[in-house]
């Protein structure tokens, strides 16, 4: 279930990030880039950056076994792509990582392509991106079957 939640909060944020974007090409025919990320860096990074500094403390204290990969794809929100998720203290962070990899990808595109051209994109990526994961099921189902 809180898989599903996070998915809905997903959406949510999309869709206030979206909505922030418009207005403010609306209100100055594009969009400030500089502005965007400096005002995401100030959200997120103090606590974020607070939270990986105390684990890694905790790790040289002995208190957790981490690694140096463990915090470099943490603090380099890559944690999406670790094998297994990662360990309980940092595997968390895969979500943060899925929302940051959508900050810096969707405000580039609105501001290099326009509103009308990223949306065309948007759609075309969600109708492929179940196909990776189509194609896997239907190789496992063959060789369940073999």
């Amino acid at each position: 279930m809180a898989y599903f939640g996070v998915k809905i909060f997903f959406v949510i944020s999309g869709y206030l990030i979206t909505g922030i974007l418009v207005k403010e090409i609306s209100a100055s025919g594009t969009v400030d880039l500089r502005r965007f990320y400096w005002r995401r860096i100030w959200l997120l990074m103090p606590a974020f950056y607070v939270y990986l500094f105390v684990l890694f403390a905790m790790t040289l204290l002995g208190l957790l076994p981490l690694r140096g990969r463990d915090f470099a794809s943490s603090a380099l929100y890559i944690m999406n792509y670790y094998p297994g998720g990662g360990p309980w203290s940092v595997g968390h962070f895969w979500s943060l990582a899925v929302e940051e990899q959508f900050y810096f990808v969707w405000p580039v595109s609105i501001f290099f392509f326009g509103i009308a051209q990223s949306r065309k994109a948007l759609y075309w990526i969600i109708l492929a991106a179940p196909l990776p994961r189509i194609k896997n099921r239907l190789r496992d189902d063959v060789s369940d079957s073999l």
